[in-house]
């Protein structure tokens, strides 16, 4: 699997304060928060959800779970977001995948 940047390997990192504030994979740190915002300002967007998922080859790669608005078609959507993110953020910020789900617990 290509990791989008030719940097090695590291381990996991999580503030010890807030596991969720911030992880690493095979790039620099990554704050979920900043790509849920801009996740959630793609029309079609009710909620998302931000993480890093164990990836054997990278680290963790980005993982995005999104709750799709009542009248919108995944693809739809998942074309806008993509394109959104890959005009304005670095490769390796954009989630990899993208999980549809009913809903997301706070």
């Amino acid at each position: 699997m290509d990791c989008d940047l030719p940097i090695p390997r590291r381990e996991v990192s999580f503030a010890p304060a807030s596991p969720r504030s911030r992880y690493r994979a095979s790039t620099p740190r990554r704050h979920p928060e900043e790509i849920e915002r801009a996740i959630g300002s793609v029309d079609g967007v009710d909620k998302t959800r931000v993480y890093g998922k164990p990836d054997p080859s990278c680290g963790e790669i980005v993982v995005a779970d999104l709750v799709l608005g009542k009248g919108f078609e995944q693809d739809n959507v998942l074309s806008r977001i993509r394109s959104s993110l890959e005009t304005t953020w670095a490769k390796y910020k954009v989630p990899r995948v993208f999980n549809f789900v009913d809903s997301i617990d706070v």
